[in-house]
């Protein structure tokens, strides 16, 4: 389980946002993440080259992972996300792990009919091995044995991409069904024909273990060795990787950010704050003690760097509203797998299926070895908003002497949650500083950088995303 760099108060603040998004876009099933080092998303997917940018491929490419919070009050217990490595990584040590496995009664039945011509299999093994050299692949292949290396894995590799269905007719026939077939392969197809035409009583058994092996041979091709004709997709770094892809076009995703009617907001209220920490209320809730720099940072020129503390070290109480402007969702994903094309690389299904079946006697997809971690957690949309607008109103005390110099600053560093909200070529402005009559404090109000530079160097504010999970510890995943 992933652990969080922040404490429960942080969590909280996450599912705050997370649930003023649900709220507004009317997206079910919405989970609150928290970014980390992953930063803000690069929603100007398309090089002018009209290649997949590559951040956001990285950014795409990421197993979501859980941590077990104290959650939102009004949600309590909710788990919350971070990104973890590699998806594509981790999907393929899954298929590495896949295979098709009988229950014991369909297993006696193969073997009843299997044993009546186990001299027919030892001859076929020895004419492939005489042509090809000994087997040494099983694990890599998913079988288990010689025979069905060949009958299983070398079939449906010969028979390209429709595949194969074992009948009587095709037995008879099988150079007409296995187009990808060596050369060398034709003088094997009598002797597999012979073994087949023995076995017509178990081909519904036979094409059950042909449909699996044919289908983790082309989801392991498509994820090891991805090209734009099985679906993988050429990223802005000329390289080709596997695929993801975004629903909405990037036209929509600017006019949607710069929608200022879509905005929510977040409202803290931290009381008795001192040098290092403060207590916190979250939109009217406890929220608890959270570290001031783990809540807010301004930082000036790389330089110094203050805390809500340092811009008011008189003050007892600060209100803060976050705001969040051009809420919108995201839609995207890796390529799903096609049956009918034997495109795309990615599907939980064989997965889901072994995990449900893990330990019954039942034939199903199996994991073997069977996985001790989290499992695959795949995003499926995110909420994203422009970056967000900062106002700080102190109710006591005067405007500080960071605070004028903030106020001669061009640009400004800030931190919200732990995470840097722009990078060296976007910078905050502290537009508004307004001090309230008879010394009874002053606000101030942070406002986001307007969008400069390179439109690939722009990023949204994540505010939580949609998650499809498939876990070996939790058989009914969300």
């Amino acid at each position: 389980m992933a652990n969080f760099r922040g404490n429960s108060v942080q969590d909280k603040i996450y599912q705050s946002m997370r649930i003023a998004a649900e709220g507004l876009l009317n997206e079910k099933g919405m989970s609150a993440i928290d970014v980390g080092s992953n930063g803000h998303f690069p929603y100007n997917y398309m090089s002018s080259e009209n290649f997949l940018l590559r951040e956001t491929w990285d950014y795409l490419n990421r197993t979501m992972v859980w941590h077990k919070g104290e959650g939102n009050p009004a949600a309590p217990g909710e788990p919350h996300a971070a990104f973890g490595g590699p998806l594509s990584n981790l999907y393929d040590s899954y298929l590495n792990s896949l295979g098709y496995k009988f229950s014991s009664e369909d297993q006696a039945r193969k073997s009843e009919y299997t044993i009546k011509v186990q001299q027919k299999g030892q001859d076929l093994v020895a004419q492939y091995e005489q042509i090809y050299g000994t087997i040494t692949d099983l694990t890599a292949s998913g079988q288990t044995t010689k025979l069905d290396y060949i009958l299983s894995y070398k079939l449906t590799q010969w028979a390209g991409v429709k595949g194969i269905r074992l009948t009587e007719e095709v037995i008879q026939n099988l150079s007409d069904h296995l187009p990808n077939r060596p050369y060398s392969a034709d003088q094997l197809l009598p002797l597999i024909s012979d073994y087949l035409g023995a076995l017509v009583p178990i081909l519904g058994l036979l094409n059950k273990q042909l449909n699996a092996s044919f289908t983790l041979t082309r989801l392991k091709r498509n994820t090891e060795h991805p090209s734009t004709d099985n679906g993988g997709v050429v990223t802005s770094d000329k390289v080709t990787r596997v695929g993801f892809g975004i629903r909405e076009k990037m036209s929509q995703i600017d006019a949607a950010l710069a929608n200022p009617k879509n905005s929510v907001e977040v409202k803290l209220k931290i009381n008795k704050y001192r040098r290092q920490e403060a207590d916190l209320d979250i939109n009217g809730e406890a929220g608890g003690t959270i570290p001031l720099f783990d809540l807010f940072s301004i930082g000036v020129g790389g330089s110094a760097h203050y805390s809500l503390y340092d811009l008011n070290e008189e003050g007892s109480t600060c209100d803060v509203k976050v705001i969040f402007r051009g809420v919108n969702a995201v839609h995207l994903g890796p390529t799903d797998y096609q049956e009918d094309t034997g495109t795309g690389w990615f599907t939980l299904n064989p997965i889901q299926e072994a995990i449900k079946n893990h330990g019954k006697d039942v034939s199903s997809w199996v994991l073997d070895p069977y996985p001790t971690d989290d499992g695959i957690g795949v995003l499926r949309y995110l909420a994203i908003s422009q970056l967000p607008e900062l106002q700080l109103n102190y109710t006591s005390g005067k405007v500080s002497e960071h605070v004028r110099k903030l106020e001669q600053q061009s640009g400004l560093e800030v931190s919200f949650l732990g995470i840097p909200l722009v990078d060296t070529r976007q910078r905050y402005s502290s537009t508004k500083i307004e001090e309230h009559e008879e010394n009874n404090g002053y606000s101030i109000t942070f406002k986001p950088p307007a969008p400069s530079g390179s439109a690939w160097d722009q990023r949204a504010q994540v505010l939580g995303g949609g998650i499809d999970e498939v876990s070996p510890q939790s058989p009914n995943s969300r």
